[in-house]
């Protein structure tokens, strides 16, 4: 509300809420429970706070819309900027990072989130700005994260041939099952907090990046 507050006037910001309320209007049209409209008229406080509740909704079902992406991108790019936030990394994050560049292992990121916020959330993280050990970032318009066959398009954008080159981390059994499925390297990331794995997964599993290779 405080970002939709100080940015209200923007282009920027009204393209972003229009994309939501759009993206509500075809919700309500096809009955999805629980879609907020957003009033095209009223005062801008009755405007932004059906924009927050029809985001906060999406967040609560973990709906990864394009349009609350887009407007995801824009905020954090506010905050990030401002110094206001930074990204968390593990400790471990760092030393892998610079190893790997040393040895000319290109490393890239393949998130829910937009390539704008993860170039932020690297950019302005609390290890420093880690984008110069990072050699591309991919997001959903490379395909959702749980199909197989978004990796076969990663593996085809980067240009590897061997899609069984490539090593892909996670802690998402329904993405690790994707990426399997398309023939790619895949490692069970195991940090605390993460959600419990199937006993039987069968996947090779890391508790650090430096213990990867």
């Amino acid at each position: 509300a405080d970002f939709l507050k100080k940015n209200w006037t923007t282009e920027e910001t009204q393209a972003d809420v229009q994309c939501l309320r759009e993206q509500a209007e075809a919700d309500i049209k096809a009955k999805v429970k629980g879609a907020v409209a957003i009033p095209s008229s009223g005062t801008p406080t009755q405007i932004q706070r059906a924009a927050v509740a029809s985001c906060l909704w999406q967040t609560s079902i973990n709906r990864k819309s394009g349009p609350l992406k887009q407007l995801q991108g824009h905020l954090w790019k506010y905050y990030y900027e401002s110094g206001d936030i930074k990204g968390e990394m593990y400790d471990d994050i760092l030393p892998a990072l610079k190893r790997w560049k040393k040895e000319g292992t290109p490393v890239y990121i393949y998130s829910s989130g937009s390539r704008a916020a993860q170039r932020l959330i690297f950019g302005y993280s609390d290890k420093g700005d880690l984008r110069p050990y990072l050699s591309g970032y991919f997001d959903t318009k490379s395909g959702a994260k749980v199909e197989a066959a978004s990796y076969e398009n990663i593996a085809e954008t980067i240009g590897i041939d061997d899609i069984s080159k490539l090593l892909f981390c996670t802690d998402m059994m329904n993405e690790a099952t994707a990426s399997t499925e398309a023939g790619v390297n895949t490692v069970m990331f195991l940090r605390p907090g993460n959600g419990a794995l199937p006993p039987d997964h069968g996947l090779p599993t890391a508790t650090t990046f430096q213990s990867l290779f």
